[in-house]
């Protein structure tokens, strides 16, 4: 995969706008089994720092990442990259 069709599959998954889509750092992806020690479950949870409903809602969202191949697909992919990489 590309990092466009892994950027529209997670957009997907995570009901993602493009604007919170395109502005998301590999800081706001966390891999849940890395912290959390639970073997055989792959999950991410997705902070969304500037979601559109921030004015009424909360400042900051988060989205929980259930599908098994994506998260493996972002996994690898973000190992590659520093903290501030968008």
């Amino acid at each position: 995969y590309g990092a466009a069709g892994l950027a529209l599959w997670l957009g997907f998954h995570a009901l993602l706008r493009p604007h919170e889509l395109l502005g998301l750092r590999r800081r706001d992806i966390v891999f849940l089994k890395d912290h959390l020690g639970v073997v055989g479950n792959y999950l991410a949870l997705i902070k969304i720092a500037q979601p559109k409903t921030r004015r009424i809602g909360p400042r900051v969202q988060h989205v929980i990442c259930e599908e098994r191949q994506l998260v493996i697909f972002l996994k690898v992919y973000a190992e590659r990259f520093p903290s501030d990489h968008l």
